[in-house]
């Protein structure tokens, strides 16, 4: 988990801009498959480029992005934190969903200021995408109105009739631009899996630690069959030399696999105990390596912290 905030806060840093609007065209998101989401993502970062300034495309997604940061999706400051950590003004979100018949294409503009914006468009064949019709008004893109016929006034004879012709029509044609929808909120991140990974990861870190004083016990036992051994010819002491082998290894295992197992179970508990505290009524469960009366061994422990 800290290697990927790092990760996506070396992406972060690698997008600074010079002085002016910073917009980051983000990575798809959604069940399209990945090369129909690579041509979606190129065809917004064109749409982007020829209409907002200060456009540059970036290496994750929104969702990424808020998990680096440590926020949902769908919370209200998560977007401030996301633009905050890219060190940019505005994001665009991308999420691909392929449907019968095509895929259906939802844009969303992110920025510091006002709610978000979004348009959505159908596409037929991924092959070649056309968005600049469909989502072109998000972008800022001018449209095309026809122009308003002036009809010219009949000149007059030298007695003119009655003027009967009406006058031009000047009523403006009517908007047919689509008004952006507030996002809608994106679905949370699943808390049960994140959970199980790390009860996996106690319960397994646990478990190596017993193997670990497993390995030493055998260590033991081929330290005393060392002891006892004879050495008095030659295939005695090449059998010694075995044993003493053969202890070596069994020591080095145990003290890999408890140092494994204590970084493992420790590293599960931590992010256990942090989430714990997010979801603040949720129960505990631990597992700590401690010391008994006649040896060593782990305790298992599920509950409220002490």
């Amino acid at each position: 988990m800290k290697f990927r905030a790092a990760l996506l806060a070396c992406l972060a840093a690698s997008t600074a801009y010079a002085d002016g609007k910073h917009t980051m065209v983000l990575k798809s998101e959604g069940n399209a498959d990945g090369k129909a989401r690579e041509k979606i993502d190129a065809a917004i970062l064109k749409l982007a480029k020829g209409t907002v300034e200060g456009v540059a495309p970036g290496d994750i997604s929104f969702g990424d992005a808020a998990a680096a940061v440590g926020c949902k999706p769908d919370a209200p400051t998560c977007k401030d934190d996301v633009l905050g950590m890219l060190s940019v003004d505005e994001v665009i979100a991308t999420t691909v969903t392929r449907k019968p018949g095509g895929l259906e294409v939802v844009v969303r503009r992110v920025q510091k200021s006002g709610a978000p914006r979004e348009a959505t468009a159908k596409v037929s064949d991924a092959a070649d995408p056309t968005l600049d019709s469909q989502l072109g008004p998000l972008f800022g893109a001018a449209a095309v109105t026809p122009p308003v016929a002036v009809i010219e006034p009949v000149k007059p004879d030298v007695t003119p009739p009655p003027d009967t012709t009406p006058p031009p029509d000047t009523t403006p044609p009517p908007d047919t631009t689509p008004v952006a929808q507030p996002l809608p909120p994106l679905p949370p991140q699943d808390d049960q899996q994140h959970t199980r990974l790390e009860l996996a990861g106690m319960i397994g870190g646990g478990a190596i630690v017993l193997l670990g004083f497993v390995m030493w016990g055998q260590a033991s036992g081929t330290q005393a069959d060392i002891d006892a051994a004879p050495s008095g010819t030659l295939a005695q002491l090449k059998h010694l030399q075995d044993l003493e082998k053969q202890g070596d290894n069994q020591s080095s295992l145990g003290n890999l696999f408890f140092v494994s197992g204590l970084v493992l179970g420790g590293v599960s508990t931590y992010f256990f105990i942090r989430d714990r505290g997010r979801r603040h009524t949720d129960p505990v469960a631990r597992i700590v390596p401690t010391v008994l009366d006649h040896g060593a061994g782990v305790v298992f422990t599920y509950g409220g912290l002490p």
